[in-house]
C-alpha cells in the first residue's frame, strides 16, 4: 500500500465527510501560486471522483497537466497530507 493510499484511507476512516465538507477543505488548501492550487484540487477531484468529477488514472491526469504520473502521485500525497491537517483544525 502506498503512502497516498494510506493517507486516503485515514481520511476515509474518520467520520466520512459530506461533499460540502470536502469542498470546504479543498478551498482551505494553501499553495504558493494559484496554478499549483488549481492543479492540486484538480488532481484530487479527478483521481478520487470528488465533487462530480470523473475518476481518472494518475497517468491521464499527468497528461492533462504535462507531468509524469509519479509527479502527480507526489502532488496528490502533499495535498492529502494538507487535507489531514485541515481536518484536524
Amino acid at each position: 500500500m502506498t503512502g497516498c493510499e494510506t493517507l486516503a484511507k485515514r481520511l476515509c476512516l474518520r467520520k466520512t465527510p459530506s461533499p460540502r465538507e470536502v469542498e470546504q477543505a479543498l478551498f482551505k488548501l494553501t499553495y504558493p501560486s494559484p496554478e499549483e492550487l488549481e492543479r492540486a484540487r484538480d488532481i484530487l477531484c479527478h483521481h478520487f471522483g470528488l465533487l462530480g468529477y470523473p475518476k481518472l488514472t494518475l497517468r491521464t491526469i499527468g497528461e492533462r497537466w504535462h507531468r509524469s504520473a509519479e509527479r502527480i502521485r507526489q502532488i496528490e500525497g502533499q495535498t492529502l497530507r494538507q487535507l489531514l491537517d485541515v481536518r484536524r483544525l
